[in-house]
């Protein structure tokens, strides 16, 4: 049996549906389908660097957390994540993720301050003196998006 989904058209077969042993209501839910487990949240790994990562995969391991990892999609449109698996152990991960992130702010922070008191910390000065065609190219490219907001301003006016 078929049902329509908001535009899409999904079917439930007569095995789904007797094990979920739910009568027919005309719509389905994510209960309505039986999977062999269902995540409870997940960590989005864009923008995560590896031994955050690593680090955060070592926690969940030391803690007992169960949990599964997907990878980055080829293309980039997903970035994979790692997923707690226990609803009941969803609470737990969180406190320890929130743990975590608390620490590695305190120790990056810590690392910057100890940097700057050293004057080994990056300055627009350094990276100019680093890198000048990448920061000459930056400032253009904000002065030519600045010029782009501004344009239809200016043409409006007259």
């Amino acid at each position: 049996m078929a049902r329509r989904v908001g535009s899409a058209t999904v079917g439930l077969g007569e095995a789904a549906r007797r094990n979920t042993g739910r009568p027919d209501r005309g719509r389905l839910s994510s209960r309505d389908v039986p999977t062999a487990f269902e995540p409870a949240q997940r960590v989005n790994l864009r923008n995560v660097p590896d031994d955050e990562a690593d680090d955060v995969r070592a926690m969940l391991d030391a803690r007992g957390i169960p949990f599964y990892e997907t990878r980055p999609s080829l293309w980039g449109v997903s970035a994979g994540g790692i997923w707690v698996t226990d609803d009941a152990a969803y609470a737990e991960a969180r406190q320890a993720m929130d743990d975590y992130q608390r620490q590695r702010r305190d120790r990056a922070r810590a690392e910057y301050a100890a940097a700057r008191r050293a004057g080994t910390a990056d300055t627009f000065m350094t990276l100019l003196r680093a890198d000048p065609v990448r920061v000459v190219m930056s400032v253009l490219g904000i002065l030519l998006v600045l010029v782009l907001v501004a344009l239809p301003v200016v043409l409006l006016r007259r």
